[in-house]
């Protein structure tokens, strides 16, 4: 017990991040405890209990076929099912009264497009081909100054490349750097299979705790509801926690899956310098509005509406394979405009939105519907701000930094927080082993 006690791992914070490295470092036989402050583990990826809809996730989460990690997360979990994902990439753009498609071929990838995709004039089609060659050179700019320079037709960027920002970064093109633009064109629109969306069948929370059984039969424990105080040092080093209760939990490392924000609180102040930029590390919102109807309302199983507040809307029922009522789920990216409504607006403001795309939407009766906000959802890729990302590293022995906000290569999404789990786990390892 003594020789387990003191090669003891403790992982604060159990959103994916979190999870990522437990598991990661149970696999390798390490003894760890999880501690979470929240009833469910998963973070700003987690699900719970809405009256009328049962358990659901609180916002909507899509995952890529090329967001490897997370896979590779789900399949350490044994989750590989709970996923399940598209053929090819395939997504709905409703505009003007009009559904098309942006659809990969299997053979000729996006070459279809760009004869069929009718928001846009076959000259504006044409005109995006100056992605390619733009792509190869990225300034140090918005992605809003970088399409211009480029000729992006306005009307392209609005009805194509605006969406598909938004919804991957969480920021509208003035805000989010170019070279985080480049990257999502070019996982998203330019990969012939990796582009495909993947939708979680189950609530993501329950996902998340099958990490329990594995990091139990590595003689660790996962903790809920466990709220940590502060990170306990000894001479320079990281040697446990405290928490709020006043317990205190030895451990031989260290790591913070928390945001910036939150672990500065957990550190005395004299060793909090390392943070001093992280801090300043912008975040953008979302705002999800969840509706429940008696009756199916969306024609397609998602879509997204440019021009219109609504954004995106998801009918959880019909990708989860489910009959009855229909649960649609409303996504804001980039929602600061909608933080101070009151719920009640927010909820007609959308409901409107909706019954746009959703004509059925104005005859079916609304069973129950929940606004929910999440004001740091993601952190704001913006021009800059990978000089200001921490690494999971830190000047304090045994401390070790995982989130989505470490300089993954990725910006704030799923794939960013396993990458960063597994890099932190990593890096905690090649000590403890030595």
């Amino acid at each position: 017990m003594a020789e387990q006690v003191r090669r003891r791992v403790l992982v604060v914070g159990g959103g994916v991040a979190g999870v990522t490295a437990a598991a990661r470092l149970a696999r390798a036989g390490t003894p760890v405890i999880l501690l979470e402050q929240g009833k469910q583990l998963g973070g700003r990826a987690s699900s719970g209990a809405l009256p009328g809809f049962g358990e659901v996730d609180l916002g909507f989460h899509v995952l890529m076929r090329t967001c490897r990690a997370a896979r590779a997360l789900l399949r350490l979990l044994g989750a590989e099912g709970d996923v399940r994902f598209q053929p090819r990439l395939e997504v709905p753009i409703w505009h003007a009264g009009r559904v098309h498609w942006v659809e990969s071929h299997p053979l000729l990838h996006l070459i279809p497009f760009f004869f069929r995709f009718g928001h846009l004039s076959a000259r504006e089609r044409l005109a995006l081909l100056r992605l390619l060659p733009g792509l190869a050179r990225v300034p140090e700019a918005s992605a809003a100054d970088w399409l211009r320079s480029l000729r992006i037709p306005p009307r392209a960027v609005e009805t194509l490349l605006r969406p598909l920002l938004l919804s991957a970064l969480n920021g509208e093109p003035e805000e989010v750097s170019a070279r985080y633009a480049a990257m999502v064109i070019r996982r998203v629109l330019l990969s012939p299979r990796g582009g495909a969306l993947g939708f979680f069948q189950v609530p993501m929370s329950r996902i998340w705790g099958r990490v329990v059984p594995l990091v139990e039969r590595a003689g660790g424990e996962v903790r809920t509801q466990a709220r940590v105080e502060a990170i306990a040092l000894e001479g320079g080093r990281a040697v446990g926690v405290r928490l709020k209760s006043g317990e205190e939990i030895p451990g031989e490392a260290v790591i913070a899956a928390l945001p910036p924000q939150e672990l500065v609180r957990l550190l005395p102040e004299g060793e909090r310098g390392f943070l001093s930029e992280a801090r300043k590390i912008p975040w953008s919102p979302i705002v999800c509005v969840h509706f429940l109807f008696d009756r199916p309302v969306l024609s397609l199983p998602f879509l997204f509406a440019p021009g219109l507040p609504l954004q995106a809307a998801f009918s959880v029922t019909r990708l989860q394979g489910r009959e009855g009522p229909e649960h649609v789920a409303a996504v804001l990216s980039g929602a600061r405009d909608w933080l101070e409504k009151p719920p009640g607006e927010v909820k007609e403001e959308v409901l409107d939105s909706l019954r746009e795309p959703a004509p059925r939407a104005r005859g079916a009766h609304l069973l129950s519907s929940y606004v929910l906000r999440f004001p740091h959802a993601t952190f704001l890729p913006a021009p800059g701000v990978d000089g200001r990302r921490p690494y999971n590293l830190t000047p304090i022995r045994g401390l070790f930094l995982a989130g989505d906000f470490t300089p993954t290569g990725w910006p704030s999404t799923l794939e960013g927080a396993a990458l960063s789990g597994l890099s932190a786990a990593g890096t905690c390892l090649s000590p403890l082993d030595r």
